[in-house]
């Protein structure tokens, strides 16, 4: 009977240092899985933050862009006009060049107004050349701007991605805390049952 006891109170020791073990386990795991949900709460915010940085240059981005094409159509405007002002300069250069030819005596002619017509021509085409370059800086400009929106959209899906694969984790991380918490109390209460047997 007594060798019997001893056995029991054995087997009832090993398992209480057992079951100390375990509790000591998960109590270690719980504070390990504590930690890392903070880390990934921490790291949350600082990608909320993040976003609503991008949110923000994004929207300058748009607004550049918006501002841009504006641009863009006041200068194709100022070109058609420009244009239409070089085909009508270069049709009365054409009438006037016409009518002195047609001259059938021989005076001096008065070649101011067909001088004016000529320098008005060319500072049309300059114009034009130069509205020209402006336009197609301006294209640049919003090519760069809207790859640069992209850009932004991009990095703001990433970082959304990001957050949500780390508040996953942070959940998994805090069933798993809580199974483990459940496992602790379980074990301890049966440690106390089997001390007071």
């Amino acid at each position: 009977m007594i060798e019997k006891s001893e056995i029991d109170l054995q087997k009832y020791t090993h398992d209480c240092d057992r079951i100390r073990f375990e509790i000591s386990s998960a109590e270690n795991r719980m504070r390990s899985d504590q930690n890392l949900y903070e880390q990934s709460l921490a790291k949350l915010n600082e990608s909320d933050a993040a976003m609503a940085g991008l949110a923000e240059q994004i929207a300058a981005a748009g607004q550049s862009v918006r501002s841009s094409s504006a641009e863009v159509d006041r200068f194709v405007r100022s070109i058609n006009e420009l244009r239409d002002a070089l085909k009508a300069d270069e049709s009365e250069l054409a009438i006037a060049q016409n009518e002195f030819g047609k001259s059938e005596e021989p005076h001096e002619p008065d070649l101011t107004s067909l001088e004016n017509l000529r320098a008005n021509v060319a500072t049309s085409r300059a114009v034009e050349v130069e509205a020209r370059l402006g336009l197609r800086t301006l294209e640049e400009r919003v090519a760069a701007i809207a790859q640069r929106a992209s850009d932004l959209e991009n990095a703001a899906r990433n970082e959304r991605e990001s957050a949500s694969k780390y508040i996953a984790r942070r959940e998994a991380r805090a069933r798993g805390a809580i199974t483990a918490q459940s496992i602790a109390d379980a074990a301890y209460e049966a440690l106390i049952q089997i001390e007071s047997s």
